[in-house]
């Protein structure tokens, strides 16, 4: 029989999940930065305005799902 974690270890993981997640997001805002600093510069083209979008996407989802585990810790 496998036990279910206790409440602070429950706690504990999700809080390094959350540290871990919004440092993700840290590094995509940091690339998406960039990223962007090279729109209308001469290396500027189609390939770099497709990363541009995939990495906004990803950091969009990343906040969400943040958000999710976030939220729910603040009521408490």
């Amino acid at each position: 029989m496998t036990q279910s974690p206790t409440p602070s270890t429950s706690k504990l993981h999700d809080d390094k999940l959350i540290t871990l997640q919004i440092h993700d997001i840290n590094c995509q805002v940091a690339q998406f930065r960039d990223l962007l600093i090279n729109i209308g510069q001469p290396r500027d083209g189609p390939e770099l305005r497709e990363r541009v979008r995939k990495l906004r996407r990803n950091c969009v989802e990343s906040c969400k799902s943040t958000s999710q585990l976030v939220l729910p810790q603040m009521r408490r």
